[in-house]
């Protein structure tokens, strides 16, 4: 398939800010589930908030590094999304916005996997197109928005013999 083919068919301009990887939020959300137990739960915790820092109590959560592919995906929106609006910026001539135009998402392969079990399992790589605040086009590959990694936390309590707690 080449680009010309692609380009051929309609496609509707995403102008809304759209996250196109839910699985990052479904990770976060594991983390954020999981309180630290047997810690003062008092414990105040710095959160960021309209890039201020504030003081907010809450319990204490597993901390949770972001992968690679969710630090160049957060990039990517913050050069293609309009921080006023939470919209994509739209195409530009000579200067001038182009209405109705925002980013583009293209589905360029869909992969099917079947287990013995005869269970079916879906996932799609693709490639969003999108603009800058300078109207210059930007690229970003999505490759399998639908696989996350789900973190269970157990949390078990053992008798220490020697200190008797």
């Amino acid at each position: 398939m080449t680009i010309a083919q692609i380009t051929n068919r309609t496609v509707k301009p995403i102008i809304i800010a759209t996250d196109f990887y839910l699985g990052f939020k479904m990770e976060e959300e594991c983390f954020s589930n999981a309180i630290i137990k047997d810690v003062d739960q008092k414990t105040t915790i710095r959160k960021k908030s309209n890039n201020k820092s504030q003081l907010e109590q809450g319990p204490l959560t597993w901390p949770r590094l972001k992968s690679v592919k969710e630090l160049g995906y957060e990039t990517f929106l913050e050069e293609v999304i309009n921080p006023k609006s939470g919209e994509f910026y739209p195409q530009k001539d000579d200067g001038r916005s182009i209405k109705g135009t925002g980013a583009t998402y293209y589905i360029t392969d869909i992969c099917r996997i079947k287990r013995a079990d005869g269970s079916e399992f879906l996932y799609t790589k693709g490639i969003v197109y999108a603009w800058n605040s300078l109207g210059d086009p930007i690229t970003h590959s999505i490759s399998k928005p639908e696989i996350w990694t789900k973190t269970n936390f157990n949390y078990k309590t053992e008798f220490n013999d020697k200190t008797s707690s």
